[in-house]
């Protein structure tokens, strides 16, 4: 009455005695012979804040640019040539290095700057790097 097995239906759930939709509201229901699932694993435990952080002086903030991942291609070859410039207040303060032929950057790049050069604003922009031409923005 108003419900169809779901043995017709393709993708998850369309074994045989896999549950039943409802024509009314298209809810699946469980099935007495459906198989149950294994509880999932729990997540890792997540470290404290600023577990392995250095001291850094009062008054100073510490900028670290770690990597990026799956940027878009810029390059004839398929890749990019990335490098990242970090603003404070529309001035440049500083540059990472170009990593050449990736989409999958790793700076491991860090700087201390002052706390109150960076209280407005702190930008930070992925450029490819180009031989010939202008720079573009990522």
């Amino acid at each position: 009455e108003g419900k169809t097995p779901l043995g017709g239906v393709t993708g998850a759930g369309s074994e045989e005695g896999a549950g039943e939709v409802s024509s009314e509201r298209g809810v699946v229901l469980p099935s007495s012979s459906a198989p149950s699932r294994p509880p999932a694993a729990p997540c890792p435990p997540i470290p404290p804040p600023c577990a392995d952080a250095r001291k850094v002086e009062s008054g100073k903030l510490l900028i670290e640019v770690m990597r990026a991942e799956l940027l878009p291609v810029f390059d004839i070859g398929g890749r990019a040539d990335p490098y990242v410039d970090v603003s404070s207040n529309d001035e440049l303060i500083f540059t990472t290095r170009t990593i050449k032929n990736t989409l999958d950057p790793v700076w491991d790049e860090e700087m201390i700057i002052d706390r109150e050069d960076a209280l407005k604003e702190l930008t930070l922009q992925v450029w490819d790097w180009d031989l010939v031409g202008s720079n573009e923005f990522m």
